[in-house]
């Protein structure tokens, strides 16, 4: 009988060394609740402040967008700008400015980066040069029904004349269509910039 207890005793002791002696292996190999997330969780960082594009930046995703298809290829001097387009040097910063060289194409691209408190100055001479084309300039038939096209739109103190309206491969007949073609390759310019202040 006491050998009987003692066996059984022994038994036992060795059944708690056993199970004592690996527990902390095994919850060793196992994070605890907390650990895991202190992982997941990581260092806190601040987001990051969207920077503004530069000019040349702005000008190059244009050009990039459009490929071959980027007709002006002439610079327009500050004094065209300002004679001819109402763009004053008192107005900007800095400016970009392309036309076409030859007379009948009429594909045009201005960047004009206003100065503090000009931008709707120089939206309102842009939209004025607008108005000219449509109601006094004289034009070939085909250009006449694509001025429409024509767009002056800001993105912080950064104004666009965008007149790139002419696709490289036209299928065009009517005016209708054709002003439809000019309107959407002309959009390339404004959905490339817009992204470019997001």
């Amino acid at each position: 009988m006491r050998k009987k207890i003692m066996t059984q005793c022994l038994a036992f002791s060795m059944a708690m060394v056993v199970f004592f002696g690996q527990s902390p292996n095994v919850m060793a190999d196992t994070p605890s609740t907390t650990e895991q997330i202190i992982e997941c969780t990581g260092p806190v960082t601040k987001a990051r402040k969207a920077t503004t594009p530069t000019l040349k930046s702005i000008v190059n995703a244009v050009k990039k967008a459009y490929g071959d298809s980027y007709i002006p290829n002439t610079k327009i001097d500050a004094k065209t700008l300002s004679e001819q387009y109402g763009i004053k040097k008192s107005m900007y910063d800095s400016v970009y400015a392309e036309g076409p060289m030859l007379s009948f194409q009429i594909d045009t691209f201005i960047v004009v980066k206003a100065k503090k408190g000009k931008v709707a100055t120089v939206k309102k001479a842009l939209n004025n040069y607008k108005k000219y084309l449509l109601k006094e300039s004289m034009q070939y038939p085909m250009n006449a029904a694509k001025l429409p096209a024509a767009q002056v739109y800001s993105f912080g103190n950064y104004v666009v004349f965008s007149m790139l309206v002419t696709p490289e491969h036209s299928k065009a007949q009517t005016e209708t269509q054709i002003l439809k073609e000019a309107k959407a390759q002309n959009k390339i310019a404004y959905d490339t910039i817009k992204k470019l202040f997001k």
